[in-house]
């Protein structure tokens, strides 16, 4: 038994397709990611006061913006959340599909403040939208044989069995 088997076992996600095991992995990613853009410390303020001592604090995304930022870094956290509470396949692989390209866009227009954390959630994202892809039949149903007397590639000029 490898490594992988026994902590599939173990976490319970041996039932799980590999696209839903990315998919929550990615959601992991983005919960670990939200907290850190939330609370890691991004800037510092010094104060001086009357006897010219210096006191130095951290500010993090919360300390400095307020609640209203708890929006702006659930958004990821949800969308990657929303395949796994979808009832089909085919409805949670549309879902992957745009919350890749939302996500995208997330990270590109947040690039120069959080948009840049989030780029592990996307790539794992796209994974998940990747394994899903890989193992799910095709959505069109297969072309219908061509009628008798009508070249194929078999049969080039047309003719039919002739046995």
């Amino acid at each position: 038994m490898s490594p992988k088997d026994v902590v599939d076992r173990h976490l319970g996600l041996s039932s799980f397709s590999k696209a839903t095991r990315w998919n929550i992995g990615a959601a992991g990613v983005a919960a670990v990611t939200s907290l850190g853009a939330l609370l890691a410390p991004l800037g510092e303020t010094v104060r001086t006061d009357a006897n010219g001592i210096q006191t130095t604090t951290r500010v993090s995304l919360l300390s400095n913006e307020g609640a209203s930022v708890l929006f702006v870094v659930a958004i990821p956290v949800l969308l990657v959340l929303l395949p796994l509470a979808l009832p089909n396949e085919k409805a949670s692989y549309r879902a992957r599909a745009t919350i890749v390209v939302l996500l995208s866009i997330f990270v590109v227009l947040g690039a120069l403040t959080i948009g840049i954390f989030f780029i592990p959630t996307c790539i794992a994202m796209g994974v998940s939208l990747s394994a899903q892809q890989s193992t799910r039949p095709s959505l069109e149903p297969p072309p219908p044989p061509p009628p008798s007397g009508r070249p194929t590639a078999t049969d080039p000029k047309g003719r039919g069995s002739t046995a």
